[in-house]
């Protein structure tokens, strides 16, 4: 009885062993079943073809994405009864002749992540498969490109003004900005501004941006107050550049731009002040010795006003360089600085 038992546990023994021995050699030889044992990543064509076996379409991808990130493979499927599954495959090389992820999806699936493991072009594909675990002909290739470059702010100008310290009268600025990226490649995505944030992880706002250079409109929060305003590029990869920080001077009364100003090169210097109503004003500027420069009159409006200022005297002449007091008389007098540089 036990030599019976014996025998029949080593004519098992062998079956299984046989069958394991089968299943070695069926893996790894050439037009197998992609369903045949677990899933792995070999190249396309180590697997049996179905010629009848449709490829789904994909949609493109963002040419740039970020750095070792993860991509969204989207495809249209097929209405096909033979579809049972969608393999996505990615691989470093156009040719697919290696495979760096792989994943197999039910037919009803349209759409899976797929993780950049390379720092270069990634392609990928999806190809249909059916019941028996083979695999649509050659699918279409899409393929995109890990951006590790931040890209960088060269200038910066508040209200045409660049510098650290900007002084404004009006929470309306306007931010023209320039930058750069050493991969030229994604381009800028967007500009982001902070206020007191160096870090973003505050309250921003974005705004949408197609190159490295533009201008967008800002409103300052409310206050009269010393502000700090961080500004920074990001592409389309994620990547961020460097936080500028720029200070501004946000003050109710009288405020002068650009400031200094080059008469000789046709710039003017625009004074700004705010009336509660309507009333004629009087605008005084004095050179530093306190001799009275020009003499003009406004008649101004409930809420800000502008009047400019050529850079000439009351004998219409340029005035030399240095600073100017700018006294305004109406409601209430205000003053405020003016620079000429030539």
């Amino acid at each position: 009885m036990r030599k019976n038992c014996f025998l029949i546990m080593l004519l098992i023994m062998a079956v299984l062993a046989g069958l394991a021995a089968a299943s070695f050699c069926q893996e790894r030889s050439p037009g197998r079943s992609l369903l045949l044992g677990p899933l792995v990543c070999l190249p396309p064509d180590s697997f049996e073809v179905n010629h009848l076996l449709p490829a789904p379409s994909v949609s493109e991808l963002d040419p740039y994405t970020g750095h070792l990130g993860s991509i969204e493979i989207d495809w249209e499927p097929e209405i096909n009864g033979e579809i049972a599954h969608y393999w996505v495959v990615s691989s470093d090389s156009e040719d697919f002749d290696t495979v760096l992820t792989c994943s197999l999806w039910d037919s009803g699936i349209s759409s899976c992540s797929v993780h950049l493991s390379v720092e270069d072009t990634v392609y990928c594909r999806v190809y249909s498969v059916d019941e028996q675990g083979r695999i649509s002909p050659s699918a279409e290739t899409v393929s995109t490109v890990a951006d590790t470059t931040a890209p960088e702010i060269i200038s910066l100008a508040v209200n045409g003004s660049a510098g650290g310290g900007v002084w404004v009268s009006r929470p309306e600025i306007e931010i023209d900005y320039q930058g750069w990226d050493n991969a030229n490649s994604s381009g800028c995505d967007l500009i982001r501004l902070a206020e007191r944030d160096s870090s973003f992880s505050g309250v921003v706002r974005d705004y949408p941006s197609g190159s490295f250079s533009g201008s967008v409109s800002y409103r300052l929060s409310a206050g009269y107050e010393r502000k700090v305003l961080y500004t920074c590029l990001v592409d389309r990869a994620g990547n961020r550049s460097t936080p500028l920080r720029t200070e501004i001077m946000y003050e109710q009364g009288a405020h002068c731009y650009p400031n200094p100003f080059n008469p000789e090169r046709g710039e003017k210097a625009n004074i700004v002040y705010r009336l509660n109503g309507p009333r004629r004003v009087t605008v005084y500027l004095y050179d530093r010795f306190g001799n009275l420069v020009l003499k003009k009159s406004d008649n101004g409006g409930r809420g800000w006003n502008e009047i400019s200022w050529d850079g000439r005297n009351g004998r219409g002449r340029i005035v030399s360089n240095g600073g100017y007091i700018c006294v305004i008389e109406g409601e209430r007098d205000y003053k405020c600085k003016v620079a000429v540089l030539k």
